[in-house]
């Protein structure tokens, strides 16, 4: 299974976000599972907010989200 890495830089969260979903989701298999690393607490219940009143993503499994110290 290919590991993937990427890093998106920006100083406006709606382009981060955008660049965010479209790479977790650029696959159509629903068993990948996606993680994500956040800074705070803030930016994962944002980031979980977002993602739901987001009309184009309807439901997204396989996702974690989590924060930098213990992921790492």
């Amino acid at each position: 299974m290919d590991q993937i890495n990427q890093i998106f830089l920006s100083n406006r969260t709606e382009q981060l976000y955008e660049e965010l979903k479209r790479a977790l989701f650029a696959s159509t298999n629903p068993f990948i599972k996606r993680i994500v690393i956040v800074p705070s607490v803030a930016m994962k219940s944002w980031l979980m907010l977002r993602m739901a009143r987001d009309p184009e993503l309807g439901v997204s499994a396989g996702l974690q989200i989590g924060f930098v110290d213990p992921m790492l």
